[in-house]
């Protein structure tokens, strides 16, 4: 293991070295094999400690495994089905190194509190949890459903192996058998490098609570994240929308996704706010990544140049050779509903200007769109490039209903076939050489608002490609413009981020 720096040094370096699992659960790599729930829980524990014992080899301060890695997916959506993979965990305020006292705790706790202290790394590990009812609790769960409530918790241990903390996710996604807590938990942990990091789980990134008040309550400026997300088009991939999150907040996130490329899943990546992606994978193909980026502390006066990051993207599971391409994206539900119009080529190869404008006045809402652009061969079969403007409800797979305002281009086409599929711009012959979009809103809301771009490679384009400017009065006018010309964009749009309607 390559040795570490002292506590005081580490405190005064203006960087850490952070780790991200994209993770595949064995029993996607071993899918014949009838798996017992206990087996499947430790056998993905191993997995997770030889990555860690990996990554102390790049001398990682903190590393974070994806929402599901342990109990793999789907999981059981009956409460009594999901007994088995529940674990009772200490409070962080109880100071327990499980390892310490492994006749007391689940051998995966004790397994990672050990790998944690042996290789001297935080570690960000989701697992389900089970807390039994206290006495005199008369609520719903305790009073004839159940005598203990189920949490889908992300723990963290230090670097002796210790649970320092412990965050119970808030809003959940199609997970019928697990509790949520009364309000959502600000959950923190302060680090021995000077940083001070909060939580939150997957579906959680999309609203206020709790990710965006720990940023204004508690100013954390560093996130670790857990995450199944499933992506969709023409917005919501995982890339995208993780570090676009990141760069509006301006905060680091250290996002780790559970690999199904198959099933929508995948896509984690290191992220640094305004300055952009330190290292990301949209995967292709089933099988584990270790990312490995110094994140520039945000305290720090400059930023880190890329010969200074030592990014690293290490293969745990590659893939195996000439496998086809496995990634497959969901569609917005909503995105038949939008306004839109078509860019239409009048001359091949001359520059076209095309606008579109909305407004919604029930949420004074309005937004405009001007594009410039040009087609090598306006008979071609190109993609349905289309600029759209929307103000209204959509739901997420029925788990939410929620309001959101969107205004963009893309390339998506949103008829039931062509909508979750990425569109072959290679011999588009179109280049999109500037867009400006304006976005004007007084519907006051708290949510936020965020660009949303995506390219080919189903990533965000270069934060030095665009500008992108909120007011910052209530999200009252933003400003969105595409700098240097694309030939792969597929979106390019301000998104602003759900409020559940009640």
């Amino acid at each position: 293991m390559v040795h570490k720096k002292d506590a005081r040094e580490r405190e005064h370096v203006d960087y850490y070295t952070a780790a991200v699992v994209e993770y595949t659960s064995i029993n996607m790599i071993q899918p014949e094999k009838q798996w017992t729930v206990p087996d499947l829980m430790q056998a993905n524990a191993e997995q997770f400690v030889k990555i860690i014992q990996n990554a102390s080899h790049y001398d990682v301060d903190i590393i974070v495994f994806p929402e599901c890695g342990l109990s793999g997916t789907p999981m059981p959506k009956k409460r009594a089905e999901i007994k088995p993979y529940l674990t009772s965990i200490p409070n962080p305020t109880d100071h327990v190194i499980p390892y310490k006292e492994p006749q007391n705790y689940a051998k995966v706790l004790t397994v990672l509190s050990k790998a944690a202290a042996e290789s001297n790394m935080y570690v960000v590990v989701n697992m389900p949890e089970r807390v039994k009812c206290p006495v005199g609790d008369f609520s719903t769960i305790c009073n004839g459903i159940d005598t203990e409530y189920h949490y889908n918790t992300n723990v963290v241990f230090d670097r002796q192996g210790q649970i320092i903390a412990k965050y119970r996710k808030y809003n959940l996604f199609l997970e019928f058998g697990f509790d949520t807590t009364p309000r959502p938990e600000l959950v923190t942990f302060d680090t021995d490098f000077g940083v001070t990091f909060g939580v939150f789980i997957c579906f959680d990134i999309l609203f206020r609570q709790p990710a965006v008040e720990l940023v204004r309550q508690k100013n954390v400026t560093d996130f670790v994240f857990s995450a199944a997300w499933m992506s969709e088009l023409p917005l919501l991939t995982a890339v995208t929308v993780h570090s676009s999150w990141a760069f509006s907040m301006d905060v680091n996130l250290l996002s780790s996704n559970l690999n199904k490329p198959a099933q929508y899943g995948g896509g984690s990546g290191i992220y640094a706010g305004r300055h952009g992606v330190q290292v990301a994978v949209m995967p292709q193909y089933t099988g584990s990544q270790l990312l490995i980026s110094r994140v520039p502390k945000k305290n720090s006066p400059r930023p880190l140049r890329p010969a200074e990051s030592r990014r690293h993207v290490v293969p745990i599971i590659p893939p195996p050779i000439h496998q086809q391409n496995q990634l497959r994206l969901l569609c917005d539900s909503s995105y038949s509903s939008f306004h839109s119009k078509p860019l239409e080529c009048i001359q091949p190869n001359d520059k076209n200007t095309s606008t579109f404008s909305y407004s919604e006045p029930k949420h004074g809402f309005s937004c405009s769109i001007e594009v410039v652009w040009t087609n090598k061969d306006c008979n071609n079969n190109m993609p349905s490039y289309k600029m759209f403007g929307y103000a209204g409800e959509r739901t997420f797979s029925g788990a939410k209903t929620c309001y959101i305002e969107v205004c963009g281009l893309s390339a998506v086409t949103n008829d039931a076939v062509g909508c979750g599929k990425i569109p072959d711009l290679y011999h588009s012959g179109v280049t999109i050489h500037s867009i400006s979009i304006n976005v004007s809103s007084s519907s006051g809301l708290n949510s936020i608002a965020v660009p949303i771009t995506i390219n080919s490679s189903v990533v965000p384009i270069h934060v030095t490609d665009y500008t992108f400017n909120n007011d910052g009065k209530s999200i009252q006018n933003i400003q969105m413009n595409l700098v240097k010309p694309s030939t792969d964009l597929i979106t390019f749009a301000v998104y602003r981020l759900p409020q559940e309607v009640s």
